[in-house]
């Protein structure tokens, strides 16, 4: 009977897994790279 709704909370866990992954991924980015591409970028 719980089926579905076990279904959709897998689905809801995983995207929201995914979407904790990227922001990370991107914060982490967002730390490490822009001294350089800033600086890169206003020499050019």
């Amino acid at each position: 009977m719980n089926a579905f709704r076990l279904q959709a909370d897998a689905r809801n866990m995983r995207k929201r897994a995914a979407a904790a992954k990227a922001a990370a991924e991107k914060k982490m980015k967002t730390e490490v790279a822009p001294p350089v591409y800033s600086s890169q970028q206003q020499a050019v």
